[in-house]
């Protein structure tokens, strides 16, 4: 039997083989791609990673009004499908949320905001 902690924290048991060498293999599976700082980052409050990626825009230079909108529009979109964690975002959700935003006509309603450009160096010449 194969044991290991899942993003919620609540240890999975899963059934070995009486192959002792597929046993091993199944039990290295989930460290392929779950680790700690995996299941940390999917326990991160929602609002936090919408911070981290409000700082990426404006490190990449982006309008003051972009930023605002696209922080805006995605935290709209967080409190409306009821998403806390990243572990709790489902795409059936959101894409319900969609449909109802289209078949209401408010989704079409949001004006885009295109990001400024950043210059290129001159230094090329």
């Amino acid at each position: 039997m194969s044991r290991y902690q899942d993003a919620d924290g609540k240890l999975v048991r899963v059934p070995g083989y009486s192959d002792q060498a597929k046993s091993w293999e199944l039990a290295r599976k989930p460290e392929c791609g779950v680790d700690g700082d995996w299941i940390k980052h999917q326990r991160t409050a929602m609002s936090d990673h919408l911070s981290a990626y409000r700082g990426h825009l404006e490190a990449r230079n982006a309008s003051d009004e972009y930023v605002g909108q696209t922080h805006e529009r995605i935290q709209r979109t967080i409190d409306s499908c009821g998403f806390k964690l990243l572990r709790q975002i489902k795409s059936t959700v959101l894409e319900d949320w969609l449909a109802r935003q289209r078949k209401d006509g408010t989704f079409g309603s949001w004006t885009p905001v295109a990001p400024r450009p950043i210059p290129l160096s001159r230094s090329r010449r």
